[in-house]
């Protein structure tokens, strides 16, 4: 049975579908763009055998601590960021970016664009808050989205 408040809310939503992700657990739907990464696959998985409401918010928790903290680590760690020498290619920096993110933090396809995203938008709060100024943390990029059965 669907909670009154979900189908409210989706309703809601519906007009964002677009531009939005949406996880309908009433109707274990996922409404989202194309992806292929393993983040959404692990939160998912069936083998995990989890029962309760608390123990798979629980196991979500989790999973987004682990992407948080990579964020982190992919955001604080300035020898990825800054040029190893004066001379140094904007190609050398780029590729060994990549190689930390797919070689050191574990990370395929589309879950590299969320780390990135996550940490742009961490490096915006931390530099806006010694500016007093603030931008908006949300971005619109249409893409198709496409109804996962859970």
């Amino acid at each position: 049975m669907a909670s009154p408040a979900s189908a409210s809310a989706l309703h809601a939503l519906s007009r964002y579908s677009r531009y939005t992700s949406i996880l309908d657990l009433d109707r274990k739907t996922l409404r989202c763009p194309l992806y292929r990464g393993t983040l959404v696959p692990r939160l998912a998985d069936h083998r995990t055998h989890i029962r309760r409401g608390s123990t798979y918010f629980l196991h979500v928790q989790s999973m987004l601590a682990q992407l948080c903290a990579k964020a982190f680590l992919y955001t604080f760690c300035h020898h990825l960021h800054l040029p190893a020498h004066g001379g140094e290619a904007p190609e050398l920096a780029a590729s060994r970016q990549a190689s930390f993110l797919q070689l050191t933090l574990g990370l395929v396809h589309e879950d590299v664009k969320v780390v990135r995203y996550l940490a742009e938008l961490l490096r915006l709060h931390y530099t806006q808050e010694r500016r007093g100024t603030s931008q908006p943390a949300l971005r619109f990029d249409y893409v198709p989205s496409f109804l996962y059965k859970i």
